[in-house]
Formats: structure tokens, sequence, C-alpha cells
């Protein structure tokens, strides 16, 4: 007979065999719908009365099957929105956009593989500038916001996001083309919106190696404390240097600057 400890594990084992079993089931039913360019379940038809050509598209981009599956039929109940491609990474996107072409909005991961958010957000920008993006993840650093913001991207959600703010958010970047909740993310964007194109193209602006340096490490995490160091420097020769850059791109702060910068082409990230 088996000790009672080797029943017990024997048990245990059992439970969680089942538990996977269980689990894996449900992951080949997740990726089962993943592979279809379209999701048209019977929930999802258009209301009765509304034309499907009308409907606004949406697109989920994310390798989590289950956020894939949970997100899809939330949107779906929205009335003249419809799910019409789910994708695991940008390459899966833009595979899926060649057969169903490109939906009007595509709400998009950050972190994901083969190619992730950002290199995605950069091929949409290129190919379907006319695409309105909005971006999963929360962001506390506004410099990683601003580089976003320069690729296209209109909006920010949290995966935690409640069904009223997604509502909301589908509503105003289909109609007004931004969707921010947090307000130092809105003031980025209006900030970028209120650049000014300048007179001379962006290779004639005055701007020395130093100040690109500069440019370049403020596009970073580092404190202005850090960028001098880095760049052997005093704190004050620094603030010199920014506020140069302010009077030459006619920005205020260093936001300003990044902003500019990056909008304008005066730097590369």
């Amino acid at each position: 007979m088996l000790a009672e400890p080797a029943i017990q594990r024997s048990q245990q084992y059992t439970k969680k065999y089942d538990a996977l079993h269980l689990q894996s089931q449900f992951f080949v039913h997740c990726a089962t719908s993943l592979s279809l360019p379209y999701l048209t379940p019977l929930h999802s038809l258009p209301p009765e009365g509304i034309n499907p050509t009308t409907m606004i598209k949406v697109a989920i981009v994310d390798d989590h099957p289950i956020f894939c599956a949970t997100l899809a039929p939330v949107i779906n109940g929205y009335e003249g929105y419809q799910v019409t491609i789910l994708a695991y990474d940008g390459l899966d996107l833009i595979e899926k956009i060649a057969v169903t072409g490109c939906p009007d909005i595509i709400i998009l991961d950050l972190s994901m593989p083969k190619m992730n958010g950002t290199e995605t957000a950069i091929w949409l920008r290129d190919n379907h500038p006319t695409a309105k993006i909005i971006l999963l993840s929360s962001f506390t650093n506004e410099i990683v916001l601003v580089r976003l913001l320069t690729l296209g991207v209109r909006g920010f959600l949290a995966k935690s996001v409640h069904p009223a703010d997604l509502k909301d958010a589908l509503h105003d970047i289909q109609e007004k083309g931004l969707y921010f909740h947090r307000e130092e993310s809105k003031r980025i964007a209006e900030l970028l919106a209120s650049i000014p194109t300048p007179a001379s193209s962006p290779c004639n602006i005055p701007v020395s190696g130093r100040e690109i340096e500069f440019l370049k490490l403020c596009c970073s995490e580092y404190t202005m404390k850090e960028i001098a160091n880095l760049m052997n420097l005093s704190l004050r020769t620094i603030d010199d240097l920014r506020d140069t850059l302010c009077i030459k791109l006619k920005c205020s702060g260093r936001l300003g600057i990044i902003v500019y910068a990056l909008a304008n082409g005066v730097i590369h990230l």
C-alpha cells in the first residue's frame, strides 16, 4: 500500500494535471479564435438597422489570448463598433491587414514578441497614417509618452480600464482624434499639436553638435544633474544650454524642446 503522504501527493498531481488540462483547452480555444482575421460570433453581429459598412472597425493587438478574448466581446457590445482583427503581435497584424484591410482604430500593446508596439506604430504611421492608435500601457514617464506621440499614438489605456472609460476612449479617438485619461498626457498631446511648422527645413536649424548631444540625453530618463555629469558640464551650463535651445526652437522647458526636436526631425530616436 502507498503511504499516506504518497497518496496525498498523487491526489495533488492529479488535481494539478486536471487544472492544466482545462487551462490548455481554454488557450487552444483562444488561439483558434485569434488565428481568424475576422471575429464574427453571433453576438458581435451589427445590431438590427445598422449598416455593417458604417461600423467603426477595431483591431486588438496583444500577445495575451485571455485579454483579447475578454476585450473583444466588450467592444462588440458597443453600438457602432466591431472588432475585425485579433492579432498576437505587429507581424500578425500586418498579415491580417493585408487580408481584411486596415481598421479605423487599433488597440495596441507595447510589449510583444517579434514586433512590439513601438515598431508596429512606426509601420502603421508609414503605411496606414489614418489609423488611430490607442496604446495599452500605463506610464509615469512623460518622455516615453512624447516618443510615442511623435510616432502617431493618440491615446493611452491601462489594461485594467473600466468599460465606461474604454467606450469613452473609442468615441474620443474616433471623433476628436485624441484620448488621454491622465491630465499630464493630455497636456503633452496639446503641446505636440501646437508646435508650429518651422519656416526652414530641419537641417537648416542652427543646432550645434553639443546641443544635439544634449537633446538626445533629454529624450532619456536622465535628470538634468545626471545629464550634466554625463556631458562633463556644470549644472549651470546645462541650464544655459536648455535656455538657448528654447530660444532657438521657440519652445518652453525640457518637454517643449524634446517634442519640437522629435516632431520636426532635429533628432531621430
